[in-house]
């Protein structure tokens, strides 16, 4: 994670969810919005190599109740039509 997705995290702007970045609907902003976190919305994480840096899931449980700014921006349309996510 790099140092502005970390700060972005930590202000709820984004959490992860079942696997999954999920972003606020909270934030919005312009194309310098698109590239650092936009683009990730809806996207799988990658599991860290060694394992041993995993999270547990108990502290993303935690971030989402209270951290992250609600409400859950829509699933981008590939991602709700094609993977079976709810909007």
């Amino acid at each position: 994670m790099y140092s502005l997705h970390h700060k972005l995290f930590d202000k709820g702007a984004f959490t992860v969810s079942a696997g999954r970045i999920t972003l606020s609907e909270c934030c919005y902003g312009n194309s310098g919005f698109e590239f650092p976190l936009l683009r990730y919305h809806g996207k799988p994480i990658n599991a860290p190599v060694p394992s041993l840096y995993s999270t547990l899931a108990e502290y993303f449980k935690w971030h989402e109740k209270e951290a992250f700014k609600r409400q859950t921006r829509e699933w981008p349309r590939e991602l709700s039509e094609n993977k079976g996510v709810a909007s």
